[in-house]
């Protein structure tokens, strides 16, 4: 009985010496997150940092470049660093600006971009990086540089903003990523590049998205009157019946543009500025053009424009009262086509 009774005595001693443990580590010794606003307070509080789990807290949009510290900002062996964005974003302005050796680092709830020409975050030697709710993006160089290391995303949203640019790039042998539900995400060669969110894989399997891109070059396919004949004409006065009317179609088959653009049909003739002129010799003849809706088009000028497929009429005219000399007379109508 006297064994049982200090059992129980013991047993609510060590209680009572828990909680009292837990009430002075809460009040006491509970480590409240590094605040920092601008980019030199960042580097001070990853500088000063020990080996003792540390939080940072953004309370502003920081960007980063490499005068801050040569040859990058640094997280050592033994070091376990977390840096919440808290809905800000850090930008990344130079190559290798934050670089993980051995050591621990999070990043979580907010944006990371990197537009560095080169690698943005390095991790190697068996370092570890965890994303939480985290959009990054890469232009111009790799977000991120895995060296015989792991990644850890869990809600992070990687993207190429130029669609070129490596998410993540890998070297050595042993690099691993692992999706929100603790899977290992399968890597293919020697680098990522398309978006990628992190819970791809399940029961055990995974998946990942290859990036299919294809650039659709503008086109178009335009059909104009193979000839036009106005036969035989004699001169008259006569104000009923002396302009001689030859029409045409201008037919626009498909339009193939980014969708605010028209398909542009301008005309010239073949005079030295473009006059819609015909030739016998050295005597000329003059003749208008007009569009579908009867408007005279002076040389150069815009004859029809199609915003898709479609035909338009044209008409050419001669007036016949201006007839002084007989012969055949030829010349080129020409259309000139513009994407605009």
């Amino acid at each position: 009985m006297k064994k049982s009774s200090l059992k129980k005595l013991l047993f609510l001693f060590q209680a009572i010496c828990m909680i009292v443990a837990v009430t002075v580590w809460a009040d006491c010794t509970a480590l409240a997150a590094t605040s920092v606003a601008n980019a030199e307070e960042f580097y001070s509080a990853v500088k000063n940092a020990g080996t003792s789990a540390v939080e940072i807290l953004l309370t502003d949009n920081i960007t980063i470049d490499s005068a801050l510290s040569t040859p990058a900002i640094a997280v050592g062996s033994e070091q376990d660093i977390t840096i919440d964005l808290n809905g800000k974003t850090m930008y990344f302005a130079d190559a290798t600006i934050l670089s993980v050796n051995s050591g621990k680092l999070t990043l979580k709830n907010g944006s990371i971009e990197a537009n560095a020409g080169n690698v943005a975050i390095a991790i190697e030697n068996s370092a570890a990086l965890y994303l939480e709710n985290i959009t990054g993006t890469a232009s111009s160089g790799a977000l991120i540089y895995s060296d015989s290391s792991a990644i850890y995303l869990n809600g992070a949203v990687l993207s190429a903003s130029d669609g070129t640019s490596p998410v993540i790039e890998l070297n050595g042998t042993d690099n691993k990523v692992y999706g929100s539900d603790g899977a290992e995400i399968q890597t293919i060669g020697s680098s990522i590049t398309q978006a990628y969110n992190s819970a791809n894989s399940s029961n055990g399997s995974s998946s990942q998205g290859t990036l299919v891109t294809v650039e659709v070059e503008d086109a178009y396919s335009v059909i104009i009157p193979e000839s036009i004949d106005f036969g035989k004409l004699t001169y008259t006065d006569d104000e009923s019946v002396k302009l001689a009317v030859k029409t045409g179609t201008i037919k626009a088959e498909y339009i193939i543009s980014d969708g605010t653009q028209k398909l542009n049909v301008s005309v010239f003739g073949d005079g030295e500025n473009g006059e819609f002129i015909l030739k016998n010799g050295s005597d000329v003849l003059e003749y208008v053009f007009k569009d579908a809706s009867g408007n005279v088009i002076q040389p150069n000028g815009v004859a029809a424009s199609f915003a898709e497929a479609g035909s338009l009429d044209i008409s050419l005219v001669i007036d016949r009262s201006a007839l002084t000399k007989s012969g055949k007379y030829s010349g080129y109508l020409n259309f000139k086509f513009s994407l605009e």
